[in-house]
């Protein structure tokens, strides 16, 4: 060994490996990104659930209570009832404008009955031209009740 060579004179600096990236993530992040949407997706779902099934449930229970008002009271509020209704669930054109028959029709219509034209629910488009309502009124909300549960729900 020749004394004049200094041997750390021939040392390089350590390369160090680039750091690593951000993209792409590790699996655990993509597990946990994909959790993550299944949750959001569930929690929106699942509120939108709750919150139609409230208003249909607060709905029904609202025609259930018309039943306490006199005959005609009842049946011209369950009729303004109806149309608030429609109006909230169809496109305003379609229904705000309808009265009378064109009125039975589309809640014959919407509803998938005949009972509105045909039946117990004709009395929505007479009762508030009348000045007493001799007729038993159940079947006209056991009607009323059907079709807001269909129509509230969707089908």
């Amino acid at each position: 060994m020749n004394p004049d060579i200094d041997p750390l004179a021939e040392l390089r600096d350590v390369i160090l490996p680039p750091d690593p990236s951000f993209w792409p993530p590790a699996i655990g992040w993509w597990m946990a990104a994909i959790l993550f949407v299944v949750l959001i997706v569930t929690a929106f779902y699942g509120a939108r659930y709750l919150f139609a099934r409230h208003a249909r449930t607060s709905v029904v229970q609202r025609v259930s209570s018309l039943k306490n008002l006199d005959s005609k009271s009842a049946v011209v509020e369950l009729s303004i009832l109806l149309k608030k209704i429609a109006v909230t669930k169809f496109p305003r054109a379609q229904v705000a404008g309808l009265t009378g028959r064109k009125w039975l029709e589309f809640l014959d219509q919407s509803g998938d009955t005949d009972q509105f034209t045909k039946g117990p629910g004709k009395i929505l488009a007479t009762a508030p031209y009348s000045k007493q309502i001799a007729e038993d009124l159940n079947p006209v909300f056991d009607l009323c009740e059907d079709w807001v549960r269909k129509v509230m729900s969707g089908r």
